[in-house]
């Protein structure tokens, strides 16, 4: 299941009215949390699975030198 801005949203609007989560349901998934940290997280794998469904990939190079 691919997951919509709407989706993301409801789940920003959800952790903003909540203290502290103990479980949540979206749609037909249900997911145990036991702090926000791991809310945060979750909220990341949510974006990134919007985003590579979308196409959209985030790239990243290594930058080195031989310090002189």
């Amino acid at each position: 299941m691919a997951y919509t801005q709407a989706d993301i949203d409801a789940f920003d609007a959800e952790t903003d009215s909540m203290a502290a989560v103990e479980s949540q349901t979206i749609a037909d998934r249900s997911v145990k949390f036991r702090s926000l940290d791991e809310r945060a997280a979750q909220r990341a794998r949510m974006v990134a699975q919007m985003e590579s469904a979308a196409g959209r990939t985030r790239t990243r190079y290594a930058s080195t030198s031989k310090g002189v």
